[in-house]
């Protein structure tokens, strides 16, 4: 599976701002604004939850900082 998004009015690095993706429960931190692959996932429901967070690891607060989606992987 493909994820993308897009991020405004920052930039993801390591020492600053990252993207907190939560799949499946298990949680990544992404630093580089770049499409990633995401291999080894179960058939059937999967759920991301994209967080934006400072260097801390804090939510920035926003409208459109939490975003979840659930899609169905099927063969």
């Amino acid at each position: 599976m493909l994820l993308d998004f897009f991020v405004l009015n920052t930039k993801l690095s390591e020492n600053g701002n990252k993207v907190r993706a939560t799949i499946n429960n298990s949680e990544f931190i992404i630093t580089e604004w770049v499409p990633h692959l995401i291999k080894g996932l179960p058939m059937g429901e999967v759920t991301i939850l994209l967080e934006l967070i400072d260097k801390e690891g804090n939510v920035i607060e926003g409208p459109f900082n939490k975003v979840t989606r659930t899609v169905m992987l099927k063969k």
